[in-house]
């Protein structure tokens, strides 16, 4: 450690006891783009809280603008954010630059910058989960197409879901038994439709289907408007729904990883306990000791 004291380094920051931790050092373009060189423990954490809060100011940023707008009686205020996506964007661009910094990072602290792949890890995982999400989506409209299709030929939703292997058939001693069921009960009405039947809705099927009369077959179809949207559409919405899903987790336990470990080590190698032993100030010492 240099003898140079912390008032020397910045007057402003007493605490900054390791003049390579000098705010007045640092170059954010070398931090955040160039992965050969080396940053410091201020430098990273200093560079580190920039790329959180510009994250965190889109999102916050977002759902208020979306809140204003729609206390004011917008009819639509999704369509005063940014352009789908754009979140996405921002998180990989944000995440690339974390991996160089945390390649620094480690470099300086005498570690071995491999680590610095635990960070690209959750954009990889919601990759993953962009393409699966998009895949499944992708299904689910190929599936509501043929739902519509079959609604023009005059199927009903029960027999559209069955068809579609959506909804298991009833068996033959289910359906012979409803059959029977129906009959007497049309016999006893004179020919003329039950009540229940008269009144049924397409979520049972009638009176008959006792065994189903609970049963909604659109909980089994896919409910995409697909006059509204298009199947690229639909594919993407979904491929970034899953994408956010799959990067979540991950990445929250990566940024207590970042936190606790990587923006502790001290510089030049050794231990984060060597250097909170080694690291009083006379400005730390005041503080402890109420001057």
């Amino acid at each position: 450690m240099s003898d140079i004291t912390s008032q020397e380094i910045d007057p402003k920051r007493p605490w900054i006891v390791d003049p390579e931790d000098a705010p007045a050092g640092m170059n954010w373009m070398q931090t955040l783009t160039n992965p050969f060189g080396e940053t410091s423990r201020v430098h990273f954490t200093r560079a580190w809280t920039g790329l959180f809060f510009t994250r965190f100011i889109y999102a916050i940023g977002t759902a208020i603008l979306i809140a204003i707008f729609g206390a004011a009686g917008a009819e639509n205020p999704n369509a005063f954010v940014p352009p789908q996506g754009t979140w996405h964007l921002l998180v990989l661009v944000t995440a690339l630059a974390s991996l160089v910094m945390h390649i620094r990072r480690l470099t300086n602290a005498r570690r071995s910058p491999l680590w610095a792949i635990l960070v690209i890890l959750p954009v990889t995982l919601g990759a993953v989960g962009f393409f699966l999400g998009m895949g499944q989506a992708a299904k689910q409209y190929d599936t509501a197409v043929k739902v519509e299709e079959m609604r023009r030929d005059g199927m009903r939703d029960m027999q559209i879901a069955r068809e579609l292997g959506l909804l298991k058939a009833p068996d033959a001693s289910e359906e012979s038994a409803d059959a029977g069921t129906d009959e007497g009960e049309t016999e006893g009405q004179d020919g003329e439709a039950p009540a229940e039947e008269a009144g049924q809705t397409e979520s049972g099927e009638g009176h008959g289907n006792g065994h189903h009369g609970h049963v909604n077959p659109r909980d089994f179809l896919p409910q995409i408007d697909i006059t509204e949207i298009s199947q690229r559409e639909h594919a993407l919405k979904g491929g970034l729904g899953a994408a956010q899903m799959f990067w979540g987790a991950p990445a929250f336990f990566v940024m207590l990883w970042t936190l606790l470990w990587v923006g502790r080590l001290p510089n030049g190698g050794g231990t984060i306990r060597e250097r909170l032993a080694s690291e009083p100030t006379e400005y730390e010492e005041d503080v402890v000791t109420g001057h």
